[in-house]
């Protein structure tokens, strides 16, 4: 049950999905485009989806749906992490790649808690989201230990997610 699903999720898990926000940062890295080109640069600045990199001592502004599915995580994750508080975070997962069944712990918190999704075709992954449309469990690979050891230590928990319904008219309580 989809609605079970987001329940567990939530009560589990910290779940975070990107934000946009104005960072500067002298990272030199090899990045990728959509189509599998090399480039090395250096990351100076993200403006919402806005990338601006440093190649040859020549500045390149362009949108980030030019780089690959997972460069654009990596900005998305490196996004997120300076645009809030690290302070007490256990998990953080991006939703940015569009593929595949496992969707990553990326808070660089050990052991990582990564997800699993049971039955991929229950569910449909886009670049920034996870769109949950028919029966399957999303839970943690591992046993969530550094969730469970937290929570029981504080009796706190808190959780941040950013979620849009697919329907805005709907029946019925929410």
């Amino acid at each position: 049950m989809p609605s079970t699903m987001i329940r567990f999720l939530f009560c589990s898990l910290i779940l975070i999905v990107g934000v946009s926000s104005s960072l500067v940062a002298e990272e030199l890295r090899v990045w990728h485009d959509q189509n599998g080109q090399e480039i090395r640069a250096i990351l100076r600045k993200v403006e919402g989806d806005n990338v601006l990199m440093l190649k040859d001592g020549k500045e390149f502004l362009f949108h980030m749906s030019i780089l690959s599915d997972e460069d654009q995580a990596y900005v998305r994750e490196w996004v997120a992490r300076g645009a809030r508080t690290a302070r007490g975070l256990l998990a953080l997962y991006d939703f940015g790649l569009a593929s595949g069944s496992t969707v990553k712990d990326v808070s660089g918190v050990e052991p990582p808690l990564d997800l699993q999704i049971d039955n991929p075709k229950a569910v449909k992954r886009t670049k920034g989201s996870l769109q949950i449309h028919g029966v399957t469990m999303i839970r943690s690979i591992k046993v969530p230990t550094k969730i469970t050891k937290t929570v029981k230590g504080t009796g706190q928990l808190t959780v941040e997610a950013w979620v849009r319904p697919a329907n805005l008219k709907q029946n019925g309580p929410a």
